[in-house]
């Protein structure tokens, strides 16, 4: 656990902190290619520290006997790899991982942005209900994984271990075993757990920030760079679109993992 903790707030704010400040170059800042655009930057950006990571971790999980385990924590993890086979093998699945989180970002902010405003009645944040936030936040989270989730498949197996020298073996050896069926194992409760993790995540970010306007601890006025506007056609009334990397940078000790990260269920080969 410690190590997948120690690079949460890193990788949370790389990913908040990049997709808004790419949003911010864009000419039209409200529109969903954007926001899929600003996504997959955001998981290009964050690639680089979720592959070593994701590496200790998978080394330490697959370990079957605890009493003869050849890691003992993540730290030793790192060290072991290190001194054993360089630094190099730390980069090891750094590929897949950017060609899963590249996409996976970007879907996961855009169709959150295409379903918050599809339910909210007026196109703005502050009036989706607590129900709708979490269906918008639980819903991308499913549809990220959906898209993505064989691509995690074969990294998962590249990292585990050093039996696979290339992804074309690791893809070989996977169709082997049960065909097209293998690279979607564990599918179903990898989408159970994204649907309420990634609720979760959504639903933290826009209630925190509407609590620390209420209690005024964030200023209202906000300059428009910074936020995005809805004009409704009957009143002309600046209504307020909320933008996600300000909070983070603002409140990251309170959010949860962002979530397309994950490592889904599948069969590993035992290390030789």
């Amino acid at each position: 656990m410690s190590s997948p903790l120690a690079s949460l707030t890193l990788v949370n704010a790389i990913v908040f902190g990049v997709h808004g400040n790419v949003v911010k170059q864009m000419k039209n800042e409200t529109a969903i290619s954007t926001h899929f655009l600003a996504g997959c930057c955001a998981g290009a950006a964050q690639g680089f520290i979720a592959a070593p990571t994701e590496l200790l971790k998978l080394r330490i999980q697959v370990q079957i006997d605890a009493a003869n385990a050849k890691y003992k924590s993540p730290y030793h993890c790192l060290r072991t790899i290190i001194k054993e086979q360089g630094f190099r093998t730390l980069g090891r699945g750094m590929i897949a991982t950017q060609l899963r989180d590249c996409p996976a970002f970007g879907i996961y902010f855009a169709s959150y942005e295409y379903m918050a405003r599809k339910m909210s009645k007026d196109g703005t944040m502050e009036a989706l209900t607590s129900t709708q936030l979490l269906l918008a936040g639980g819903g991308a989270g499913m549809v990220s994984w959906l898209f993505n989730y064989p691509t995690d498949v074969i990294k998962t197996r590249f990292q585990v271990s050093d039996v696979h020298k290339t992804y074309a073996d690791v893809i070989r050896h996977a169709y082997a075993e049960n065909g097209y069926r293998t690279f979607f194992v564990g599918l179903s409760s990898t989408l159970l757990r994204a649907f309420p993790s990634n609720a979760a995540t959504f639903f933290t970010v826009e209630w925190t920030y509407r609590l620390l306007l209420d209690f005024k601890v964030l200023d209202k006025a906000i300059d428009d760079h910074n936020h995005k506007y809805v004009v409704e056609p009957e009143t002309k009334t600046k209504l307020r679109y909320y933008n996600l990397d300000e909070l983070w940078n603002k409140t990251s000790f309170l959010l949860p993992e962002a979530g397309s990260t994950y490592i889904g269920s599948c069969h590993f080969e035992k290390t030789r």
